[in-house]
């Protein structure tokens, strides 16, 4: 499902058009951000590990205790304004979406955005305004 994402708010809102979307490893991969930040989605713990970046020896320190996800998150990436982190969560077929705090790198849930089923990654376009979850069981 294609879903529009509100810069401001960093939350979807639908969009009546559904798409085969193919976007393999775009989530943080293709982003020029300032990394101070790492996130790692947990499948098995159903939950996303927060992480500051030595910006001298690359070294990851733990920011808190993960936050929740939903069931089986598969991936997880920021958009491009390092202000959001959406997490793909596989087996409960939805998106989860975080603000971050950009002192710490801490996440903050948000409300869940409903994707089509089995969605293993997600990604931001280069200008915020739009993310994409591609689904590996219903190809939507």
């Amino acid at each position: 499902m294609l879903k529009n994402l509100k810069v401001s708010t960093g939350k979807f809102s639908s969009m009546a058009t559904w798409l085969v979307l193919l976007f393999c490893l775009l989530g943080s991969a293709g982003q020029a951000l300032a990394t101070q930040f790492a996130y790692a989605a947990n499948y098995g713990s159903n939950n996303i590990s927060m992480y500051s970046i030595d910006p001298t020896t690359g070294a990851l320190t733990a920011v808190g205790t993960p936050v929740a996800a939903g069931t089986n998150p598969y991936s997880v990436t920021v958009d491009p304004s390092g202000k959001f982190a959406y997490a793909a969560n596989y087996s409960s077929n939805n998106i989860s979406v975080y603000t971050i705090n950009q002192t710490t790198g801490a996440l903050t849930a948000g409300t869940a955005v409903a994707a089509g089923a089995g969605p293993g990654s997600v990604t931001v376009d280069p200008s915020g305004k739009f993310a994409y979850a591609a689904n590996h069981v219903s190809n939507d």
